[in-house]
Parts: C-alpha cells; sequence; structure tokens
C-alpha cells in the first residue's frame, strides 16, 4: 500500500462542517444527545482530515435511541487509494482501561471496506500512514497485513466485536475478537509501561456505499443482533484428507505443514443466492466459484457449475508444496462436485459418484484464550 505524503491535519471535534480545499470530506459533529443506554460510552468520531480526497463521510454524533453512531462513506477518492480513518474520543472523561467496541456493517458494496480496531491518538495519522491494530478478515497494523485469513472476512450484515483489555498490573493491552457471536480468537496481546496511553477505537473506511453502526461499552453487549443469515458453509475449514483424483489406488494429498504449520485451510463464503466462493491456502491461495443446488435440510450442496477459476496467487511454495496447489487446484475444478455437512463441525467434499475427495473441519484459531496471535503490530 502507499503511504500518503500529504500534511497531518485533524480535525476539530467542535467543528458542526467542515470542508478542506480540493476534498469533499463532510463531518456532521453534532452535540450528543442523551440516550439512556446501558453501559455506553458516550463518543464523538473525527476524520485523519486527509486532504485531496474526494471522499464523503458523514458522521452523526447524535445517537439514534438504541444509542449507535451512524457512519456513511458516500465515495472514497479512487480505487486502490488510501482510507480515511476514523478515531473515536470520549466526551466526559478518558477511555476505561477495558471496553467492547461493536460494529454493525449496515450496508457495504464489494468495492468497500472496512477494518475495525485501535490506535494510541500519537500514532492517529493520514492513510496508510495510521498505525495500530486493526482486523477486517486480516490482521492489520493499519498500512500492512500482518497475519492474512485470521477470521471471516467482513461483508454486509456482520457485527464485529473487538474486546479491548488494558492491564496496567501485568502491563499489556490486549484485543480479542468477535464476529458474528463467534469468539475468532485474541489476535494481538502487546507490552506496555506504567503509564502508558489507552488505545481508543479506530476505523479504517474505503469504497462507496458503505454504512456503519458504532457503539462502544464498559461492559459485554450482545456480541450477535445478526443482520443476516449464516449460510451452513460459510466460515474457515481445515483439510485434513484430500485425494487427487477418484481412483482408489490415487495418492493422497499431503495436507500438514503448510505455511506456519497451521495445515491447509479452506475458506468458503456465499457470493450469490446460489454461487459459493472458495479459497484453499497453502502457501498460495486457490480461489475459484461454484454454483449449487442445496438439499431441502441445507446439509447437501451439489455443484451445477463451476464459475471463473482456479485463480491463485504467485508465491514459490517449498517442495512439496508447488505440486500440492497444483494437484489441489485440478481436483478442486474436476472432481469437487458435492458439499455434504456430517455435522455443525464435520464436511466431507465428494464427487457425484460419492467418492471422497476431501475431508475437513471446522478451523478456529488455536489460541485456547490465552496466546495471542501477535505481539507487536510495528514493523
Amino acid at each position: 500500500h502507499q503511504n500518503s505524503s500529504q500534511e497531518h491535519n485533524y480535525h476539530n471535534n467542535s467543528t458542526t462542517l467542515h470542508k478542506e480545499k480540493s476534498t469533499s470530506i463532510i463531518v456532521h459533529n453534532k452535540k450528543a444527545k442523551q440516550v439512556q443506554t446501558k453501559n455506553m460510552i458516550s463518543c464523538s468520531w473525527k476524520t485523519d482530515g486527509t486532504p485531496g480526497s474526494e471522499a464523503s463521510v458523514h458522521i452523526s454524533d447524535q445517537p439514534q435511541e438504541d444509542g449507535y453512531t451512524r457512519i456513511e462513506l458516500e465515495q472514497s477518492s479512487q480505487t486502490g487509494g488510501s482510507p480515511v480513518n476514523l478515531m473515536a474520543t470520549a466526551n466526559t472523561a478518558p477511555f476505561p482501561d477495558s471496553y467492547w467496541f461493536q460494529v454493525r456493517i449496515v450496508e457495504k458494496d464489494r468495492s468497500s471496506s472496512v477494518s475495525v480496531g485501535v490506535v494510541l491518538p500519537s500514532e492517529f495519522q493520514q492513510g496508510y500512514k495510521n498505525k495500530g491494530m486493526f482486523y477486517n478478515g486480516n490482521l492489520t497494523n493499519g498500512s500492512a497485513a500482518l497475519k492474512t485469513g485470521y477470521g471471516p472476512y467482513l461483508q454486509q450484515g456482520d457485527v464485529i466485536v473487538l474486546e479491548c483489555t488494558h492491564d496496567h498490573n501485568s502491563h499489556f493491552f490486549a484485543l480479542t475478537i468477535h464476529v458474528n457471536g463467534k469468539r475468532i480468537g485474541r489476535g494481538f496481546e502487546i507490552a506496555t509501561t506504567d503509564g502508558a496511553a489507552t488505545f481508543v477505537p479506530c476505523l479504517a473506511i474505503q469504497g462507496k456505499n458503505l454504512k456503519l453502526l458504532a457503539q462502544i461499552h464498559e461492559a459485554m453487549p450482545d456480541l450477535s443482533p445478526l443482520e443476516r443469515s449464516i449460510h451452513p458453509l460459510e466460515g474457515k475449514w481445515k483439510i485434513e484428507k484430500a485425494a487427487k483424483g477418484t481412483n482408489h489406488n490415487d495418492d493422497i494429498i499431503p495436507v500438514e505443514g503448510g505455511q506456519e504449520g497451521r495445515g491447509i485451510i479452506m475458506s468458503i463464503s456465499p457470493e450469490t443466492e446460489d454461487k459459493l466462493g472458495i479459497s484453499v491456502h497453502v502457501f498460495n491461495n486457490i480461489g475459484l466459484q461454484k454454483q449449487y443446488t442445496a438439499s431441502p435440510d441445507k446439509k447437501i450442496f451439489d455443484v451445477v457449475n463451476v464459475g471463473h477459476g482456479p485463480i491463485t496467487t504467485m508465491m514459490m511454495p517449498p517442495p512439496p508444496y508447488h505440486t500440492v496447489e497444483q494437484e489441489l487446484a485440478k481436483a478442486m475444478v474436476d472432481h469437487w462436485q458435492s458439499f455434504r455437512l456430517v455435522d455443525e463441525n464435520t464436511l466431507t467434499i465428494t464427487t457425484m459418484t460419492n467418492h471422497v475427495m476431501a475431508k475437513c473441519v471446522r478451523h478456529t484459531n488455536e489460541d485456547g484464550g490465552a496466546t495471542a496471535a501477535l505481539t507487536k503490530y510495528h514493523h
């Protein structure tokens, strides 16, 4: 990502309407209405003040009846351009040591993106110069992905909750991620020092037609006020066994190891009502689409058409994974013809003649609630 070279220019919270020369960032920052919402932290939001952007960002600090702040992005500067960053500031007192940051994605088209995270006020900057701890499916620091595919990539209807814990006695700050009521894992845990500043909520938004609702709580909120239904296959699956072809004497593809020793992980996401996006990560990502028909009980999904793909990234993996990726890509196109749920956490992939091509189990970040994925966010 390219860093913005523009000078920092932060908006003041008292601004009711601010418009830079050659920019169309608009911040509506009205005096907060007193809303009696239990455990809600009253706060205001400000942009990073990026000049030269063609973005139009609307932030209403007058909460709705349920206490949410509405944030809308009409159109960012350009495809592939820098994001607009937003930071929360508490209205009455500093943020507590521990809090919960909840974001609902009300509207999001395929061109837009949102990263939900925290920053130190001293590190809040424009575009990709911003440095903090963020989640968007990957774990990022605001300018680069630090751990890819940590959890589901965010889409319209999702509810993201960040559990933020600053323990001054043990000198650490931890960020635990929940999506749609499921604990994804402790993404970050970093060491702090005596008197260290508190990380505050931050958003990085980009694209167009993006509408969010944000709220910050002192106590755990409802983690899953779902705005959308979850497809039974949606999520991440660890491939435990995989075959090259349909002959019984075909070799089994080695699936242990992989990048970072975590095995081979398949991500499934619904593209449309009858089409799935499938991505298998070995060292490269192997992606394709499959159109399907579902059984009445939503446990069997038979492929009726293979869309585009396979599309792969272009890293050079060590032996034997170059061969593994080639064999998997061919099997995915030619032989992955039926996806069958054994139970909520077990999936088999077969041919139409019931030859098992792959066996999978639900993948979780195996941190046991204690070990964080990352212990720093600066390079």
